[in-house]
């Protein structure tokens, strides 16, 4: 494999201008860029007005320092990033992007489907061709296209979006001033019960469910305007089929309104991203363990003497063999992340079916002739299960992965109880 290693600055200003295949990008503390091609080619490197530009004419892994500032031009497959603090600007990819704690990040084409958690600062994204899932944004989010579904959640800012498939929207706090979601399809939404904002709700399929503390109202209109407190906010939603808006508390505690149900959806949903999350920094403590056991490898060698070249041959070796580690590593947690979130994709598909049949009995006025309702079906993780599959045992690590969860405070006892039953199939 092609392999390039250099120094550079705690912050220095990238430029990849074409990979072509798959590229993983992942921040690191030391002051370098690592390179690492998956053919015999070798990558380009090359300092222009004090930046770096990359070429790779195969898939590509790159290490470099958390600070930088990248600017990737034009990526033929798959883009994943991790870890990087630095200012994130994105052209063209022609296959999908995953992206885990970032910083501020501009995308302009998506050619498949993105996934975004964890960003610290602005999200903004012009065209995803495929469906899009954004988490945690530490300010404002944009899409102005997407061709797929869309999910968006936990936005610190203000959030723009036009989705072409469904859409769903859910909101722990508002803190910005204006919030406009539009979806060809069904869209939902969920505010907190504190939530101060003035709504404007559309439904071109005349189909608009309201469920408030009060009670829970359907209404057989194209539009309706709703104030919730002081109506600080201003929240615009637009759908091409089914619109429904509710208090994320009015799941938990509406026994009557037949929205009980879905609670699961948007706890599966949760549970899935702590996975994620607790799987990748296990990872990240074990490649920052080897790294500084690379470290005191280098620094005993030179204590001993050794001569310089010896020492470069004993060094890439153990280079070698911890990258050997960190792959199966690697392998086996993300056979349990598979696995876990297959096990949670099949509860949430039970939920989902129970909560449309509670909504359809809830119903007090009759839907319209002619009109239909089509199923939410966003989906990212692996097929769920038919309901004849066989029970599949939860693992070891899976059971890890959940008490770790625990122990850091991210679940509750009850929480971690209910998962496990779940996953276990039980009742």
């Amino acid at each position: 494999m092609g392999q390039v290693r250099l120094s550079t600055s705690l912050a220095p200003e990238v430029i990849i201008e074409e990979v072509r295949g798959d590229l993983q990008l992942r921040g690191w503390e030391p002051a370098e860029i690592w390179l690492k091609s998956a053919s015999e080619a070798q990558p380009h490197v090359e300092e222009q007005d004090g930046r770096l530009h990359l070429r790779c004419e195969d898939s590509c892994l790159i290490r470099l320092p958390l600070a930088a500032q990248v600017h990737i031009q034009r990526v033929l497959g798959n883009l994943q990033i991790r870890g990087l603090e630095g200012a994130l600007s994105i052209d063209q990819v022609m296959g999908s992007v995953e992206l885990r704690h970032v910083s501020e990040t501009q995308i302009h084409n998506v050619s498949g489907d993105l996934l975004a958690r964890h960003v610290e600062g602005d999200f903004l994204a012009d065209q995803v061709t495929g469906d899009a899932i954004v988490r945690h944004v530490q300010g404002d989010c944009r899409l102005q296209q997407v061709a797929g579904d869309g999910d968006i959640s936990a936005v610190d800012g203000e959030v723009s979006a036009h989705i072409l498939g469904d859409a769903v929207l859910s909101l722990s706090s508002l803190s910005g001033e204006r919030y406009h979601l539009s979806a060809e399809g069904d869209l939902r939404c969920y505010l907190p019960q504190d939530a101060s904002a003035r709504l404007s709700l559309s439904s071109r399929a005349r189909d608009i469910q309201i469920h408030l503390d009060e009670g829970s109202q359907q209404v057989v209109q194209s539009e309706y305007h709703l104030t919730l407190g002081d109506g600080q906010a201003e929240i615009s939603l637009a759908a091409g089929g089914s619109l429904v808006f509710f208090n994320r508390e009015t799941i938990y505690a509406d026994e009557d309104s037949g929205i009980k149900g879905e609670a699961p959806r948007v706890v599966s949903a949760e549970v899935a991203s702590q996975i994620a999350d607790q799987i990748e920094a296990q990872i990240e403590a074990q490649l920052r363990a080897l790294n500084l056991q690379l470290e005191q490898l280098s620094k005993t060698l030179k204590q001993a003497g050794i001569s310089p070249a010896e020492a470069e041959r004993i060094m890439e070796k153990a280079h070698i063999t911890s990258e050997r580690a960190s792959a199966l590593a690697r392998e086996k947690m993300r056979r349990a992340q598979e696995r876990l979130e297959r096990k949670l994709a099949a509860v949430q598909q039970k939920a989902e079916q129970k909560a449309r049949a509670a909504e359809r009995k809830a119903s007090t006025s009759p839907r319209e002739p002619g009109t239909t309702r089509r199923a939410w079906s966003f989906e990212w993780t692996s097929p769920t299960t038919t309901p004849s599959s066989p029970v599949e045992a939860i693992s070891d690590e899976e059971r890890l992965i959940i008490l770790r969860m625990l122990e850091q405070k991210k679940i509750t006892v009850e929480q971690a109880e209910q998962l496990l039953a779940a996953l276990e199939g039980k009742e």
